[in-house]
């Protein structure tokens, strides 16, 4: 009811009020009508701004929150996403671990997995086979295993051994021989090039000492006179007190010697010529263009004794290799034989023979031309 004054127009009054209970129109908040009259509530899960409700961080069937580091936690992954975790020590393990996972305890560097209800340590390497007992079929291998294993060597094995291996025409004084030492019951031992030659030289020189002149002399039978001569001689009569050369060269054994160099007695026998035809002991000569012999020219040596002999040959020429052949007994020479290489020959004529000892009774070192050799001899 109004008192007094004229009669307000309605339609003025409902759009020109301050305040009210209501708004004449209803105006929307986030897409929800409101008109003043009661209190809305805006929605979560409002279309116009979505968000996400607290309760659901970190929450089963919610979402992972990310850390300081902007990144998630390993614990909100699963397990194949980070197999291996570490913490300070076991303590400090989730007290639900999970399967697949390597938990790793950083204060004694020992891992673990989860078996379902506890942490279990994962066995590591012992570190040596001297902590792993020894199984009855993968046994551990022991030098004695070993030898045992191995097959002996025999005489066929060595051989096939020598056979196979790099020739050397020459030796030098470091390169060591197998030797069969008679006097340690043919307990096989080794000696150098430079022994062999030593011994050689140091034999050979008790049998060929060394030419002198008053060998020489006492050979051509040549006597010194006393008295001098002076002053150009048209002629002498007689012989010189001191001379450096003969006037007429001398043959000795074929080789002529004026006196001005030394010679070597030496003979060249055939190399047809039997076994029976050498003197016992030992003999040196020279070939000189025989055909017969391995080469033409070189240095024969013969060792005869009672029964048993042996040649060494040895070429002037420096391209071939020394040979020698034995003599069991009979009259028939093996065919000639190579210390390096093998036999020069395919074939030889059997001769009457008896097999030799086991063992020689010693070995004989020869020095022929520089290079020495070592050959068996049996009594």
């Amino acid at each position: 009811m109004i008192l007094g004054g004229n009669t307000p127009d309605p339609a003025k009054v409902a759009t020109t009020s301050k305040t009210t209970g209501k708004l004449a129109a209803p105006v929307s908040i986030n897409g929800v009508s409101f008109d003043g009259s009661t209190s809305i509530t805006i929605s979560a899960e409002d279309t116009a701004t979505p968000r996400i409700a607290s309760s659901e961080k970190g929450a089963a069937n919610g979402v992972a929150p990310l850390g300081s580091d902007s990144k998630i936690a390993a614990t909100y992954l699963p397990a194949y996403v980070d197999d291996v975790v570490e913490f300070a020590n076991l303590a400090a393990f989730p007290g639900t671990g999970s399967s697949g996972v390597i938990y790793v305890a950083l204060d004694t560097g020992k891992i673990y997995r989860w078996s379902g209800t506890a942490y279990v340590e994962i066995s590591p390497s012992p570190g040596s086979t001297d902590s792993v007992t020894e199984g009855s079929t993968n046994l551990y291998f022991t030098a004695a295993r070993a030898l045992a294993a191995a097959a002996a060597e025999t005489v066929a094995t060595i051989g096939e051994l020598i056979s196979g291996a790099t020739a050397k025409a020459t030796p030098v004084d470091a390169d060591s021989f197998g030797v069969s030492d008679s006097a340690a019951g043919g307990v096989l031992k080794k000696t150098t090039w430079s022994n062999i030659k030593a011994t050689l030289k140091t034999y050979f020189d008790t049998l060929y000492p060394a030419e002198t002149a008053a060998t020489i002399k006492a050979a051509l039978g040549i006597s010194t006179l006393s008295g001098s001569n002076t002053g150009d001689q048209t002629s002498v009569s007689g012989n010189a007190g001191t001379a450096t050369k003969l006037a007429t060269a001398r043959a000795i054994n074929g080789v002529n010697f004026d006196g001005s160099a030394d010679i070597n007695f030496t003979y060249a026998p055939a190399a047809t010529v039997g076994p029976n035809s050498y003197a016992t002991g030992i003999s040196q000569g020279s070939i000189v263009n025989d055909a017969s012999w391995p080469a033409a020219y070189g240095s024969i040596l013969t060792c005869k004794g009672s029964t048993y002999a042996f040649q060494v040959f040895y070429p002037q020429s420096s391209s071939a290799s020394p040979q020698f052949r034995l003599l069991a007994s009979g009259t028939t020479w093996t065919a000639w034989i190579s210390p390096i290489g093998g036999a020069t020959t395919t074939s030889a004529t059997a001769g009457t023979a008896s097999a030799l000892p086991a063992l020689p009774a010693g070995y004989l070192t020869i020095n022929i031309g520089g290079s020495n050799f070592k050959i068996p001899y049996y009594n």
